[in-house]
């Protein structure tokens, strides 16, 4: 086994590139040659800095995303730089991936809707209180708890036929109060 000198190590990509440099990159909307000849281009949401990886996203003229590409950094050969603007598509590029659970909510709409599943978990015949050692958690049963904003994917629960019977339950819960709320019965 013989020990390579300095001379004939390589160093890896990371070493050679910051990562400061690549987060310059970050919303503003690029064009990438790659190895292939072929040209990719969109507003880059997010670098990889170990891989080099450029997550880059098209947009309709709506703000509404039209292709999402990994453009991988081993296959990159070159990137220009096309506007630098990062106002342009911050919003929409940080609304990307979170779930309508990660949205910020007021504490009136939170009560709101707190009610609106309580009242609908009641009609439906499922027993659900609130937690005592969490007041803004429900519960079901002692054996599913639903946390704010009390959507289906706020539900935690080992018991997987449980959760998803709750889950779809508060899939048909109706938005709007008036609608007949008896439509949604488990079956």
């Amino acid at each position: 086994m013989s020990v390579d000198g300095p001379e004939d190590t390589q160093k890896h990509d990371i070493f050679e590139e910051d990562p400061g440099d690549l987060m310059r990159y970050v919303y503003k909307e690029i064009e990438i040659c790659t190895v292939d000849g072929r040209s990719h281009r969109g507003w880059v949401y997010t670098v990889d800095p170990v891989s080099l990886t450029f997550g880059l996203v098209q947009f309709l003229p709506q703000k509404q995303v039209s292709q999402i590409e990994f453009i991988l950094g081993h296959a990159i050969k070159d990137i220009v730089l096309l506007n630098d603007n990062v106002d342009t598509y911050r919003d929409a590029l940080d609304c990307l991936f979170k779930s309508a659970s990660s949205t910020v909510v007021s504490s009136a709409e939170l009560t709101c809707r707190r009610k609106k599943v309580v009242s609908w978990m009641m009609k439906n015949r499922i027993p659900v209180e609130t937690c005592r050692e969490q007041p803004d958690v429900l519960s079901v049963g002692d054996v599913l708890l639903i946390n704010p904003p009390y959507l289906p994917e706020n539900c935690q629960s080992t018991n997987g036929i449980i959760l998803n019977k709750i889950q779809e339950l508060l899939r048909r819960l109706p938005a709007d109060s008036n609608e007949d709320i008896n439509q949604g019965t488990i079956g």
